[in-house]
């Protein structure tokens, strides 16, 4: 789906640039409580069994304890996730001790656990939570990323205040659809938007109203499916 801004800036959404998202799973990890299995269909995400290990990650950080928050800087970047619980992550660990570490804020999670009591010292971020938050944080597409887990909508809530307005800069558009506001990058004065980064889906209608990067996704997602 394509829509135009007031100033003729051409919008397109479906963030489809960024790196793969290489995640690692621990053998031991159990199938029932693996919270990513779901995205290995999932486009952009590519698996590994430990001990396999990928042999190229130029231009990766690595998602984990004790690094800057995950920030601008970093949104050219590919995640490395490594899955398992926090005994066997720390052996992982140190397969990928040259990986730059990036955290995540304080998050709170909505996984359901039968013990509130968690040996795992980030707090008990399921693993697919800390994917969406890193992808929500870096302004990357997360539509349909938590659709199969009925607890993925309290996530997205409960952490709204970490949500960035807009993934790329200061608000100064309001989606007609959801009222939240968006980026424009052109009228910000620069070369590129994210949106030409993007795939045209649907011919755009003189006049229209644009709408933002989440409920342009969900729109394009559907549409794309039809097909």
């Amino acid at each position: 789906m394509v829509c135009l801004t007031g100033s003729g800036c051409l919008l397109i959404l479906l963030h489809m640039t960024a790196p793969a998202t290489i995640i690692v799973v621990h053998p031991r990890e159990r199938r029932a409580k693996c919270t990513v299995h779901p995205l290995r269909k999932r486009p952009g995400f590519v698996f590994y069994k430990h001990p396999r290990f990928p042999t190229e990650l130029t231009g990766y950080v690595r998602l984990g304890l004790g690094g800057p928050v995950l920030g601008p800087a970093d949104v050219d970047c590919g995640l490395l996730v490594l899955d398992g619980t926090w005994r066997w992550v720390e052996p992982m660990e140190r397969l990928a001790t040259n990986l730059p570490v990036r955290s995540l804020p304080l998050l709170t999670t909505a996984y359901p656990r039968s013990s509130k009591v968690s040996d795992n010292p980030d707090g008990g971020l399921a693993t697919v939570e800390a994917i969406y938050a890193a992808c929500r944080l870096l302004g990357r597409d997360t539509t349909g990323l938590l659709d199969h887990y009925r607890w993925g909508q309290q996530f997205v809530e409960q952490n709204q205040n970490w949500w960035p307005v807009n993934e790329r800069g200061s608000a100064d558009h309001q989606c007609s659809n959801c009222k939240n506001r968006f980026v424009c990058e052109i009228e910000q004065g620069r070369d590129r938007c994210w949106c030409m980064d993007l795939p045209p889906v649907l011919p755009a209608e003189p006049g229209a109203s644009c709408v933002c990067p989440d409920c342009l996704s969900r729109q394009v997602h559907e549409t794309l499916s039809i097909w």
